[in-house]
C-alpha cells in the first residue's frame, strides 16, 4: 500500500496528465485567438518551475518560453507535443497506477457515489455520471438528418401520431442524449421501487477504462466535480 507522501506524488502526476490530456482536446475546440492561453497552460504543466526548477516563475524559465514558441508553430504541431507528453509520462507511472489501480478506483468510485445518491432517477444520475466521463466517450459529432429523426421521433411518439417530417432537431442536444445514453451503460442499480438508486458500475468502468492515460483523466474529472458541482436545488 502507498504512503500519503506517495499517494500524493502519484495523485499530482495523474492530474499533469489528465489536465494536459484536456488541453491537447480543447486545442481542437478553441479558436485561434484562445489557443495561446491553452498553449501556456501546457507549458506550465510540461516545463513550469515547479518540473524544471529554472527560475522563479514562468517568465524566468527558459524550458518554458521555448517550449511556447515550439507550440505556437501550428496546433497540430502542439498537440504531437502534448500527447507526446503525456504518453511519456503515463508511461512513468505505469507500474505505480497497476499496483494502486484498486484503490484509486475505490475513490473515484466514492467520490461519484455521493453524487449519484442524489439522482432521483436513471436519467438524473447518467447526466451526473456524464460529467465524469468527459472526454473519455469517444462519440463521432452526430448531423443533423440524425439530430431532425430524433426530435420527430420523440414528437411523434407523444402526440401517439403517424408522421412528423417539419422539426428540426439541436445537433448539440443530441450529441448530449448519446452521452448520456453511453454514460447509463456504466450505472448499476440497488435497491427497489421508490428505494432504487443508481451507482457507478466498479466492474465495468475497470474493463473499459485501461490505459494509465484513462485512469489519469477520469480521476482528473472526478476532482474537478468535487470542486466545481452544485447538485441542483429541490
Amino acid at each position: 500500500m502507498l504512503n500519503e507522501n506517495q499517494i500524493s506524488d502519484l495523485e499530482r502526476k495523474l492530474l499533469d496528465i489528465g489536465n494536459l490530456v484536456s488541453v491537447s482536446k480543447g486545442i481542437d475546440k478553441s479558436t485561434s485567438s484562445k489557443r495561446g492561453h491553452l498553449y501556456e497552460n501546457a507549458a506550465m504543466m510540461i516545463a513550469g518551475p515547479r518540473v524544471i526548477g529554472e527560475g522563479k516563475d514562468a517568465r524566468e524559465n527558459k524550458a518554458y518560453t521555448d517550449l511556447i514558441e515550439e507550440m505556437r508553430y501550428s496546433p497540430e504541431y502542439a498537440q504531437m507535443q502534448i500527447n507526446g507528453a503525456v504518453n511519456i509520462r503515463s508511461e512513468e507511472i505505469k507500474k505505480e497506477v497497476e499496483d494502486s489501480k484498486d484503490k484509486l478506483l475505490e475513490t473515484i468510485a466514492n467520490s461519484i457515489n455521493s453524487n449519484l445518491d442524489k439522482a432521483k432517477n436513471k436519467s438524473e444520475a447518467a447526466e451526473i455520471l456524464k460529467l465524469y466521463l468527459n472526454d473519455l466517450i469517444d462519440i463521432k459529432d452526430p448531423s443533423q438528418e440524425e439530430a431532425d429523426e430524433t426530435v420527430n421521433d420523440e414528437f411523434r411518439m407523444k402526440l401517439r401520431i403517424p408522421y412528423s417530417f417539419d422539426r428540426k432537431g439541436s445537433i448539440s442536444q443530441y450529441k448530449e442524449l448519446m452521452l448520456r445514453s453511453v454514460a447509463s451503460e456504466f450505472l448499476a442499480e440497488k435497491g427497489e421501487g421508490s428505494n432504487k438508486k443508481y451507482e457507478l458500475d466498479v466492474s465495468k468502468i475497470k474493463d473499459s477504462i485501461k490505459e494509465v492515460v484513462g485512469i489519469a483523466k477520469l480521476y482528473t474529472n472526478t476532482k474537478f466535480v468535487e470542486k466545481n458541482y452544485k447538485p441542483k436545488e429541490e
